[in-house]
């Protein structure tokens, strides 16, 4: 099972790309290697649209979503398993909170779509309901396991993009340890490229991040 990369094999990366010693040096051992991660999982399910991408296995996760009218509900993420929909919560003055509304049916009031996003391994990013959402802000609540995929499907292609967009946020303080004639290159599986200057290590990076979200990892807004 495959989850987001660590320090170790961001290292690893990095030394591929003759931007790091393998281990590092003392003076490298000062760049935060897992902050820079952790941002850069955030920036990813920013770029993909999915808030996580990568599910936290939680299938009892609550969202309140707003409705928009007609009879789409964009889930503004990706849903794995679903577990629960409540709609028509109504703001209550006594305990300041919202309250009541209908619990709905899976397939007998809404459908979850795409329909064939299960067997494909991918979620749910919308529903389609047989009547008209009305109602307060956040009187919808979604109740399910969020996500694009889990460790039993992390796509490598993703993982390697998390960590060339770390790398990307780290380049300053790497040009600064680097050496005064520029980065030497980068390693991607058996093919190896050579660079000339910072700038072209920079694209080499985002080219990795462009190419795997073209791999359908986008996640497209319905409403």
């Amino acid at each position: 099972m495959a989850t987001w990369p660590d320090a170790n094999e961001f290292i690893r990366f990095l030394a591929g790309a003759g931007l790091l010693s393998d281990p590092p040096t003392a003076v490298q051992e000062y760049i935060d290697l897992e902050a820079a991660l952790t941002a850069a999982v955030e920036r990813w399910n920013e770029l993909t649209h999915y808030w996580p991408f990568l599910s936290t296995g939680n299938v009892n996760e609550s969202r309140y979503l707003s409705p928009r009218g007609g009879n789409i509900l964009d889930l503004k993420s990706g849903l794995l398993t679903f577990t629960s929909l409540s709609t028509d919560l109504s703001y209550d003055s006594v305990t300041g909170s919202l309250g009541g509304g209908n619990q709905r049916v899976n397939i007998q009031d809404f459908r979850l779509m795409p329909e064939d996003a299960p067997p494909k391994g991918k979620p749910w990013t919308y529903m389609v309901t047989g009547w008209t959402f009305w109602g307060d802000a956040s009187s919808i609540i979604v109740t399910g396991e969020w996500g694009f995929c889990r460790t039993t499907n992390l796509p490598e292609s993703a993982r390697q993009a998390v960590m060339a967009l770390a790398a990307q946020a780290i380049m300053p303080q790497l040009q600064m340890y680097g050496s005064r004639g520029g980065l030497v290159m980068l390693q991607q599986g058996d093919t190896t490229k050579k660079w000339g200057s910072s700038s072209d290590m920079s694209a080499g990076f985002k080219s990795i991040v462009d190419m795997a979200l073209s791999q359908g990892f986008v996640r497209m807004r319905i409403a």
